[in-house]
């Protein structure tokens, strides 16, 4: 798919030192930032494989840790 992309000029000129850089063209250059951009842009949720997780079945829960805790003796923000 071919279509055209206006960019200002301080942007144009980065990319252009850009290309001068990295030996790539443009275009591969544009390409990579969209692939990119779509790869993280909407991760908005947890993955399959955590929303799956069911726990492990031997590994204590957290909360069995709470009974070894210590209060402070003071206060640290008063």
């Amino acid at each position: 798919m071919n279509f055209n992309v206006y960019l200002d000029d301080d942007t144009a000129k980065r990319l252009q030192e850009a290309t001068e850089v990295s030996n790539e063209s443009r275009n591969a250059i544009i390409r990579k930032a969209i692939t990119f951009w779509l790869s993280y842009s909407n991760k908005d949720k947890w993955s399959d494989d955590v929303l799956n997780f069911q726990g492990i079945e031997d590994f204590p829960a957290f909360e069995n840790n709470r009974d070894d805790l210590t209060l402070p003796n003071e206060d640290p923000l008063s």
